[in-house]
């Protein structure tokens, strides 16, 4: 019996266990293995794997759609210091160099020069190597728990530190960010979803979006793959027929569509002005002509919420966080709230987080289930 219980408590708690942890996962800002920065609100990584050359570091914290780190505040520098630097006995490339032997270091951008600066050790090398590029690293100084930055050679294989921006991510459940468009979608198929194409995007609107507009085979292949998937229910698109002169556009009428998927035998010469998808298996989610008054399932798109962390700072007061900082819409933020305020809010009732912005204050309480939320107001 003894054992038994046992089992249960442990199965309830990794359960318990499992699902705080994907949650609080879900909320963090960054990616996974990426640090969100102090103020400037961008992630950054140390990349201590696969040492490359400045450039080549450069080019690889590109791919990752960012760029070397580029540290603009004492702020800045001291979380890269704790993050990466004092535990780590190697030099570390930054974005900072110096061109062809000039007088002055700059960022990446070559016509700004850093309007933060730390003491600089230059190397001790030929005087014709001055007049090549040099680059420079950020290093741990040996038996003291400080770090200076360092010229070198910028062809030496190095660790090296990416920065970028805060990625989009689409917060609500079932909501899907698109490639190449950066837009949030999703398919709301359920039969109490169901309506007819005007009331359809009168709803995506009121989401702060609109029908989905397909322009290409990625956008095509995303809503066949990832948005109807096992669906079988034709939902409505962005795509309908002028009144006026009978021709095919998008949500703006000046948008005639360039790319079509049209199932075979379609558009129909007929009063079907309103297209949809539909799942056919063996020809993926090919378009059809719908009456527009037919309830349909719908599928919106629409841009991703804003960070209201973005550009922010954290600010300590007793046992809650206030997070102040600019935010596009504040309604749309009651999602965008990071690991730190998650825990906040579980452990002190409720009053704990206060997010202030230009447009809104909302604080964070319990409930009437006991589950800590963000409250407008």
């Amino acid at each position: 019996m003894a054992t038994f219980g046992k089992c249960c408590f442990l199965i309830v708690w990794t359960i318990l266990f499992t699902t705080f942890f994907a949650k609080t996962q879900a909320l963090l800002p960054c990616d996974y293995g990426w640090e969100l920065t102090p103020g400037a609100g961008d992630c950054v990584k140390l990349f201590d794997n696969k040492k490359k050359s400045w450039y080549d570091a450069r080019q690889a914290c590109k791919s990752t759609g960012g760029d070397l780190v580029t540290i603009r505040d004492k702020d800045m520098s001291n979380f890269i210091k704790e993050k990466f630097v004092y535990n780590n006995k190697n030099p570390i490339w930054i974005g900072l160099r110096n061109i062809r032997g000039g007088k002055r270091l700059h960022w990446l951008d070559e016509n700004v020069p850093p309007t933060y600066t730390e003491k600089y050790v230059k190397p001790r090398l030929p005087f014709w190597r001055y007049l090549e590029d040099l680059c420079v690293t950020i290093l741990k100084n040996r038996n003291k728990r400080e770090a200076a930055w360092h010229g070198s050679k910028c062809d030496a294989d190095l660790q090296y530190i990416c920065e970028k921006p805060i990625p989009f991510r689409c917060y609500f459940a079932g909501w899907i960010i698109a490639p190449k468009s950066q837009l949030c979608v999703k398919i709301f198929h359920r039969e109490a979803w169901r309506m007819t194409w005007s009331k359809a995007r009168w709803w995506c609107q009121k989401l702060n979006g609109d029908l989905v507009t397909i322009r290409d085979d990625t956008m095509r292949n995303f809503i066949r793959d990832r948005i109807v998937a096992d669906i079988n229910v034709s939902s409505w698109i962005g795509l309908h027929k002028s009144n006026d002169t009978l021709k095919w556009h998008w949500l703006d009428e000046d948008e005639t569509p360039t790319y079509t998927n049209w199932a075979f035998g379609y558009p129909f010469l007929t009063e079907e002005a309103c297209a949809g998808v539909k799942k056919i298996d063996g020809q993926g989610t090919p378009w059809h002509t719908f009456n527009c008054s037919v309830e349909r399932g719908v599928i919106c798109e629409g841009a991703p919420p804003p960070h209201c962390y973005y550009k922010s700072k954290i600010y300590r007061h007793g046992s809650y966080l206030t997070m102040k900082g600019e935010c596009g819409n504040p309604y749309r933020c009651i999602r965008d709230i990071w690991r730190h305020s998650v825990d906040k809010c579980r452990w002190h009732d409720g009053s704990c987080l206060a997010l202030n912005e230009k447009r809104g204050h909302y604080t964070c309480r319990k409930d009437r289930h006991g589950t800590a939320r963000l409250i407008y107001g």
